[in-house]
């Protein structure tokens, strides 16, 4: 991959995380002050390094939010691998001719540690800068690359985070259509049973087919809750099973032959013939077929 389509993936990377031009946090703001605590340095910024300047997330001596590109160290520090220590920035020719090693503020050490993607893009550092020449023991090296991978999870976090909340939203618009729709479309079929049946004698059966398209809209409601698995699933297995209204209180039904016939017409598809002598009756077949075989 050449350099120019590196630098550009970096850039993306980058502004995934939402960071740049953002206030300051506390948790960044935390892991600033432990780590120039930790490496005993006056100095201490989680940086982000954008095309043309350098935004400070959390800073401790510095009293700035940004600076420019070309007198960054960072901007070196994230061409290498992990980490990069200058003990003495005058002798090193990366730094020597610095203008903020020239001149004000006169800094002379610097050690950062890469903050990392997943996908390996060097999107800022977790630094510590001195006016002295100084060095930093083995532990205080390890520490700063512990805390910078600390930093990156934190970003992590937050992204996760706003995806999610995208997420939500994008699937609460996707679920007030599917309800409008589904409303509609069980109003429809309520409409078209209420007038298909409107001859019907047995009322109870139509009213129980109206209550159970009603108890489907209720269902769907629950289970399209925000987060599906809130849902009440005692108002859910009400909704399948709704009380009887007044109107719809089942009457006895006579097991006489001539009522069966006219209960099975309206009902083709439940219950049993009463009794082989009514099983004849309504058929007008032999008793001997099998039980299996009967109606329902």
């Amino acid at each position: 991959m050449n350099t120019a389509l590196k630098e550009n993936e970096r850039l993306k990377a980058l502004a995934s995380f939402n960071m740049l031009d953002s206030p300051r946090e506390s948790d960044f703001d935390e892991i600033a002050e432990l780590t120039s605590r930790i490496c005993e340095t006056p100095i201490a910024v989680v940086n982000f390094i954008a095309e043309h300047r350098q935004f400070f997330k959390a800073e401790v001596g510095l009293g700035v939010r940004e600076t420019p590109l070309d007198s960054s160290f960072c901007a070196k520090a994230i061409l290498e691998q992990e980490f990069l220590l200058v003990p003495d920035a005058t002798q090193d020719p990366r730094f020597a001719c610095n203008p903020l090693v020239t001149g004000e503020p006169n800094l002379r050490f610097y050690a950062g540690a890469l903050l990392k993607t997943a996908e390996g893009h060097a999107i800022g550092t977790l630094c510590v800068l001195d006016y002295q020449p100084r060095q930093l023991s083995q532990l205080q090296q390890d520490t700063l690359k512990v805390l910078a991978r600390q930093v990156m999870r934190q970003l992590e976090l937050r992204q996760a985070l706003r995806e999610r909340d995208e997420a939500q939203k994008q699937q609460a618009i996707l679920n007030a259509e599917i309800t409008h729709r589904m409303k509609n479309t069980l109003a429809m079929v309520q409409a078209i049973a209420t007038q298909t049946l409107k001859s019907v004698q047995e009322r109870d059966a139509v009213d129980a087919l109206c209550r159970r398209i009603s108890a489907m809209g209720i269902a769907h409601d629950q289970l399209l809750q925000q987060d599906w698995m809130a849902a009440s699933m005692g108002t859910t297995a009400a909704s399948r099973h709704p009380a009887p209204t007044s109107n719809s209180v089942r009457r006895p039904r006579s097991r006489s032959p001539c009522s069966f016939t006219s209960w099975r017409q309206t009902r083709p598809s439940m219950g049993r013939c009463p009794s082989p002598a009514a099983r004849s009756t309504c058929r007008g077949r032999s008793t001997t077929r099998p039980a299996s075989r009967c109606f329902g």
